[in-house]
C-alpha cells in the first residue's frame, strides 16, 4: 500500500498519539496474540502424561505441582500421527497434528485443480 507523503504523515500522527492515549496497550496485544500462537503449538497427547492426583495443590493464590510425582510416557510423546492426505488419500506420518498432505508435491497438486 503507497500512501502519499501527507496521508502517511496523518497516520504516523494519528498512531503517535494513540500509543500516548494507550501506553503498553499495543505491546499487550502483542504479547497476547504470540502467547496464543505458542499454546497452539504446544499440544499434550493426554495419553503422554500421567497425573498423580496427590501432586496437584490448588490454593487461590497459585497452583504448585510436585514434580517428583508427574511421569511423562516417552513412548507416546514420540507417537507418530498416522494421518490421510487429501490430495492422494495415502496414509502418512504427520510431523505436525495439522498437516493435510503427504508432500509438498501433493500440497500444490490439490491447489492447482
Amino acid at each position: 500500500m503507497k500512501l502519499s507523503k501527507e496521508a502517511q504523515k496523518l497516520k504516523n500522527d494519528y498512531a503517535k498519539q494513540w500509543r500516548l492515549k494507550n501506553p503498553g496497550k499495543g505491546h499487550k496485544y502483542l504479547i497476547n496474540y504470540w502467547e496464543r500462537q505458542a499454546k497452539e503449538q504446544f499440544v499434550i497427547n493426554p495419553e503422554a502424561v500421567t497425573l498423580n492426583p496427590e501432586a496437584v495443590t490448588l490454593n487461590p493464590e497459585a497452583v504448585t505441582l510436585n514434580p517428583e510425582a508427574v511421569t511423562l510416557n516417552h513412548e507416546a510423546i514420540n507417537q507418530k500421527v498416522i494421518l490421510k492426505c487429501e490430495n492422494c488419500y495415502i496414509s502418512f506420518n504427520a510431523k505436525r497434528i495439522d498437516a493435510k498432505f503427504c508432500s509438498p508435491a501433493c500440497r500444490q497438486s490439490y491447489h492447482r485443480r
